[in-house]
């Protein structure tokens, strides 16, 4: 057998350990995550539909509480969404001030008169590892966006169309 095979949480650890080397694998996951929630929302909500159906105007205890959290888990879900996409961009935003920070000290370092025999820092260089890590950060930002504003929605549209469609794995 030429491929290993390999248990699903080895390929999560496998994934998470390359997506912080590449943002394209980054976006691919977002892609899938998005894929699998685009299949799972309409199973959850034709489960729902037919239980409301058959429900009629006097839901059980059982069918009520199931009503009630549709409402709930979407709040829960959107908003751990939110966040999670303020707290990318909030990480972003201050490595984006820590490398505007380290520019600028680097430039006055470079124009210093006490180093300026001295030949270790140029503006040039000074300007280049400030913009060469910025790019890097900005490159991996949106996917990680992405990544996690789709990652509590898909789990619950994920974990909802298993347990209506009696599913465990």
């Amino acid at each position: 057998m030429p491929f290993p095979t390999w248990n699903t949480h080895d390929l999560h650890r496998y994934s998470r350990a390359l997506s912080g080397v590449n943002p394209t694998l980054l976006w691919w996951q977002a892609g899938m995550k998005t894929w699998e929630t685009m299949f799972a929302a309409p199973q959850v909500i034709a489960q729902r539909t037919a239980r409301m159906a058959a429900a009629g105007p006097f839901p059980g205890a059982r069918d009520r509480r199931e009503f009630t959290n549709m409402g709930t888990e979407k709040i829960i879900a959107f908003s751990q969404a939110w966040m999670g996409a303020a707290r990318e961009i909030f990480v972003w935003q201050q490595e984006m001030a820590n490398v505007a920070s380290r520019q600028c000290w680097e430039l006055m370092r470079a124009f210093n008169p006490l180093l300026a025999g001295r030949g270790a820092y140029t503006v040039p260089a000074a300007l280049m590892s400030g913009m060469v890590a910025a790019s890097k950060r900005s490159t991996f930002m949106l996917p990680r966006v992405a990544h996690s504003a789709l990652g509590p929605i898909h789990a619950r549209a994920t974990s909802n169309a298993r347990r209506l469609n009696g599913r465990r794995s």
